[in-house]
This record gives C-alpha cells, sequence and structure tokens, in this order.
C-alpha cells in the first residue's frame, strides 16, 4: 500500500513540476528603485544622538585635499562677508568632526559607522553583533561583515586588481526590500524559490562592463548547486556567462560564492567559488 501511495505522490510532483513556469530574464535596464533598503533604516529609540551624530559625521567625510579645499571656501566666503563668523565656525567645525570611521556602543552591543567610497550609498552601518533590535537593514550577519572587512581591507592595498576597472561600486542586497533576485528550482518545495545574493557589484573596464552577484554565506552544497543551476539558465551559455550588449557595452553577469571554511563545491560549480577578494577578482577579470 505504502509502494502505492509513493508512487501517487511522485506522479502529483511530476506533473506538479511541469506545471511550474519558470521566470525568464527579459533585459538590462537602468538601476531605478530596486535597491531601496538604505532609506529604511531605522532607529527605534529616540536616545541614540550619538550614533545619529556618527552617521552625520561619517556621511560628511571628504578626503584631506577635499577637506582643505571646504576650509579654504569657507574662509574665502567669511573674509568676502558671505558668511558670518558663526556660521564660518559652524563649517569648522563639522569639517573636524568628519572621520572615515566610527564606532557607537548601545546597551553593550556595537555599530561601525564606515565610509566604503564605492558603496552605493554612504554610510556603511555594520553591527559586531548579529541581532541588533533598535536599527534594522544594517549589515550584521557575521559572514556579510567579515565579506566588507575583507574588502576594505584589500581595497587599502596599493597593488588590489580593483584598480583595473575605470570605475566600480558595490551594494549590500536586502532580501526583505530589494527587488534582485536569482529564481532557482526548489525541489523541497516543488517550485521556484528566489534566491537573494548577498552583495552585487558593478564595474567597468573600457567597453566590458560586469554585474556580479556575490554571496558570502557558504551554503550547504546541495542548496548552493540549485542556486547556480537557477544562475546558469538565465545568465549561462555553453558553460560560461552569456554576452550581452547594450548600449555599446559588453556585458557579463556572473554569480560568485565566497567559500566557508571547508564549504564549496567540485566539478562544474567550483568556478563559482572563492575564499579571497583577491581570487574574485581574478574570477572577475578571466574573461577580459
Amino acid at each position: 500500500v505504502n509502494d502505492v501511495k509513493d508512487i501517487d505522490l511522485l506522479i502529483q510532483r511530476f506533473f506538479d513540476y511541469l506545471n511550474i513556469v519558470p521566470e525568464e530574464f527579459e533585459k538590462l535596464k537602468e538601476l531605478k528603485d530596486e535597491i531601496k533598503h538604505f532609506k529604511n533604516i531605522k532607529v527605534y529609540l529616540e536616545d541614540l544622538k550619538d550614533l545619529k551624530d556618527a552617521i552625520e559625521d561619517v556621511g560628511f567625510y571628504k578626503d584631506e585635499s577635499e577637506k582643505n579645499k571646504l576650509e579654504q571656501e569657507a574662509y574665502d566666503k567669511l573674509i568676502s562677508g558671505e558668511i558670518t563668523i558663526k556660521e564660518h565656525s559652524e563649517i569648522i567645525q563639522k569639517l573636524g568632526r568628519m572621520a572615515k570611521e566610527k564606532e557607537v556602543e548601545y546597551r553593550n552591543k556595537k555599530l561601525k559607522i564606515k565610509h566604503i567610497a564605492n558603496h552605493y550609498y554612504i554610510p556603511l552601518i555594520l553591527s559586531a553583533d548579529e541581532k541588533v533590535d533598535y536599527i534594522k537593514h544594517i549589515i550584521e550577519v557575521k559572514s556579510e561583515v567579515k565579506f566588507v572587512n575583507d574588502l576594505e581591507e584589500y581595497i587599502e592595498k596599493t597593488n588590489n586588481r580593483f584598480k583595473e576597472f575605470d570605475w566600480w561600486f558595490f551594494s549590500k542586497l536586502d532580501e526583505s526590500l530589494d527587488e534582485i533576485y536569482i529564481p532557482y528550482y526548489n525541489p523541497n518545495i516543488n517550485n521556484i524559490s528566489r534566491f537573494y545574493p548577498d552583495f552585487i557589484f558593478w564595474l567597468k573596464k573600457g567597453n566590458d562592463y560586469f554585474i556580479v552577484f556575490v554571496d558570502p554565506k557558504g551554503t550547504e552544497h546541495t542548496s548552493a548547486e540549485r542556486k547556480i543551476d537557477g544562475y546558469e539558465i538565465l545568465f549561462g551559455e555553453l558553460g560560461k556567462e552569456k554576452l550581452f550588449n547594450y548600449k555599446g557595452y559588453r556585458v557579463r553577469i556572473k554569480l560568485l560564492l565566497k567559500a566557508i571554511g571547508t564549504s564549496g563545491s567540485s566539478g562544474k560549480y567550483n568556478k563559482y567559488w572563492f575564499n579571497k577578494i583577491s581570487e574574485m577578482l581574478d574570477k572577475i577579470l578571466e574573461a577580459v
């Protein structure tokens, strides 16, 4: 009897599978409001003045040459009478408070406020604790925080390969708000699920343009491979990423997963995994 029931269930799942309509990639488009979680960063306590001040100071950060330029402009306006002594003093104080990074602690939970020039929005807020209940939509998962720290450390190196690009940006993706994802078949529910990578990079080198999804969570092998399969259906072709033409650019859309510990895959999936930021760049640039 059990065998008959199992066969009936198998047949039903098969017909359910045939009814699944996979999502299709339509076209490349300019980013509008698909990434919007940073507009929803909310602080749930009114007495966090230190945090709000730190966000303002880091968000206003300028390098030394730009700071000197702003100080000179303020002085010139003071001399010409465009601003008062008080207004000049406020500008100088604001320039003096700005910082590339600040740390705020509340209820024994630390937040780091960072100015990373290549991030889609500034400042970037990270938590040293995975659960912070007084602020939402920040980077707080341990693997994501480590990835950002590793990325920042790599950028500081004089020989980093990001310098080979004309320009580049990256952004954290928030699956609860942002509308960027990769559909894939999930056999656990016998339907299409959405894979939301943690980060997205945009990089331009000459006429080559790269859109790269990066996920540093080191997900379970089988789950990761299904997500890779979903990516390949949309953006793969003969074992390589498809080449799209958009406004004169050769556009490649890539997916890369950062291994954690022994996580990773072998065989055809191995090319999607990296351990270090330098390896990530090598995989992006290998097509150029």
